[in-house]
């Protein structure tokens, strides 16, 4: 659990408003995506349910960092440099929370995943989503269509699924394979889970290895 070590809420505060730079437009702006459920999981993970002041103050200096340090053109995962210096500004500018969480690899992978979907909600990468997946009301065979016929238990299935993704996770496939998920009843099986219990097995299954790999996939099993 992350502590304030001997630091108030409201010293953290005040330090936030005396480091704020006012002619940055980005400062004290917090912009909310996926129903405020990644703001909700970093929330819970620094115990501040009851400090909703406070968080908003951190995640709209999170949001400047990310805007810094990030290209939003790009996806994360061939940002590994830009996505460290991001987690050492967020280190440096709330040393209290995410002082530890080099060591405290959970809340590193909030921290990380918060960066991600940030930058893919910037990049308009959300919004497609949710316009494909609205299309796909439509038609309950969207995405039936797009496996070829007859790959039930096949490899096929998966490669198409993992190419469907954004950015595409074809590479992998071979950890799919290893985790044995190898057709459609698989893949349809692990989209009954709720999203948390999907993040926590493919993170811990080795399936995921970066954060964006896991929201990807996440992204991914929400349209099947």
């Amino acid at each position: 659990m992350v502590r304030f070590n001997k630091r108030t809420p409201q010293d953290i505060m005040n330090y936030i408003a005396d480091s704020d730079d006012e002619s940055d437009p980005f400062v004290g702006r917090r912009v909310e995506f996926l129903d405020g459920k990644v703001d909700e999981a970093l929330q819970n993970a620094l115990s501040l349910q009851n400090q909703p002041q406070l968080f908003d103050k951190i995640i709209g200096r999170l949001q400047q960092h990310a805007d810094r340090t990030l290209r939003v053109t790009r996806p994360i995962r061939p940002q590994p440099v830009a996505l460290n210096l991001f987690v050492d500004k967020s280190m440096v500018s709330f040393p209290s929370f995410f002082g530890s969480c080099r060591k405290n690899i959970a809340l590193l992978h909030h921290l990380q995943r918060y960066a991600a979907c940030y930058v893919a909600y910037k990049a308009g990468y959300f919004q497609k989503r949710s316009r494909k997946k609205r299309k796909s009301r439509t038609n309950k065979n969207t995405y039936r269509q797009e496996v070829p016929s007859g790959s039930g238990m096949g490899p096929a299935t998966i490669k198409t699924f993992l190419a469907g993704c954004h950015p595409s996770m074809s590479h992998l496939f071979e950890a799919f394979q290893r985790a044995r998920i190898t057709g459609e009843i698989h893949l349809r099986t692990l989209a009954l889970r709720s999203e948390e219990n999907l993040r926590v097995y493919l993170m811990s299954g080795g399936i995921a290895k970066t954060p964006l790999e896991c929201e990807a996939l996440v992204q991914g099993f929400a349209q099947i």
